[in-house]
């Protein structure tokens, strides 16, 4: 897909939390563009979560904005015809079916029941729309909660992990859902840890570690600088890592006893242990994809970008 001209639809600015003495979130600015999906990655605690509140007013920011087209979430009169969002996913009224889950919603902007009806078949859920909510599987809540975020037909939808808890089927679906929502114009911030689905859909990735930028940029830009080479394993792995480093290889010890060897064919290795009378009981060539990019920007193998 190619690059928006569009004006983005959510801009956040140096946008900064500060929670009893500490910084969780730094100055994080980004864009997010129509028509594509946006990865908003980092580790566990990165500060990604309380970066989704603070854009959508759900907590208040010690500085900086984020702004739907030039308002802040909390200002705009309509926001289900804005923005939509499904940041967890909640088990709902226990006596409540899912199209009158959805009719509640619809009800505080003035949605017809036939816009319910309509979403609840786009997520696959026309057969089950009579049963309590609270019945439903977690694939089928997080398929709810996204007929809900699409109900006032908006232009960006924020997701938090809408991938976690799937079977590979949901997985699959909600992979050509956002597909098919970003090729229709909508703009699409998605959290993620499940890089590997992410980079199938994805066109933009925002990097962030320990509440600040990292990384970003489209995500075929950033996976080209990964470093590229073999990963191996050896009975001796302390005797391997020496030999290759002597070798002029830089190693990097990964998995406990296993070796990520930058820029060294699997010969290259196999030699060096071979000479060191070294026995390999692991070997395979690393490929630049997605998951490596983030662990080399984490590991601070790329500086703030």
């Amino acid at each position: 897909m190619t690059a928006s001209t569009s004006a983005p639809a959510l801009v956040v600015e140096d946008l900064t939390k500060v929670y009893k003495g500490r910084t969780v979130v730094d100055k994080l600015s980004f864009e997010v563009l129509p028509g594509r999906v946006t990865g908003f990655v980092g580790p566990n605690g990165a500060g990604k979560t309380t970066s989704l509140l603070m854009i959508l007013g759900l907590a208040e920011p010690a500085g900086g904005t984020a702004l739907f087209d030039g308002r802040p979430y909390r200002q705009i009169e309509r926001p289900l015809n804005a923005v939509g969002a499904v940041l967890e996913i909640a088990k709902g009224h226990p006596g409540r079916s899912g199209r009158d889950e959805l009719r509640c919603q619809a009800a505080t902007h003035d949605i017809p029941d036939s816009r319910v009806d309509e979403l609840l078949d786009l997520v696959g859920l026309a057969d089950a729309k009579g049963r309590r909510s609270a019945e439903y599987s977690l694939g089928m809540r997080q398929r709810l909660a996204l007929a809900g975020a699409m109900l006032g037909d908006p232009p960006i939808l924020i997701l938090d992990e809408p991938l976690n808890g799937l079977d590979p089927q949901g997985i699959r679906w909600m992979r050509a859902f956002m597909a098919d929502q970003a090729e229709a114009g909508r703009a699409i911030l998605v959290s993620s840890h499940q890089l590997t689905e992410l980079q199938q859909v994805a066109a933009d990735m925002v990097v962030i570690d320990k509440g600040r930028m990292i990384a970003q940029g489209p995500i075929t830009d950033l996976v080209s600088k990964s470093e590229t080479g073999s990963w191996a394993r050896c009975t001796d792995p302390e005797a391997l890592e020496r030999a290759l480093a002597d070798a002029g290889f830089a190693v990097l010890r990964q998995d406990g006893d296993g070796l990520r060897v930058t820029g060294a064919s699997g010969v290259q290795i196999a030699t060096v242990a071979l000479e060191h009378g070294l026995l390999v009981t692991e070997l395979y060539p690393l490929v630049a994809n997605l998951e490596q990019t983030f662990f080399d920007l984490v590991d601070g193998k790329e500086g703030p970008a």
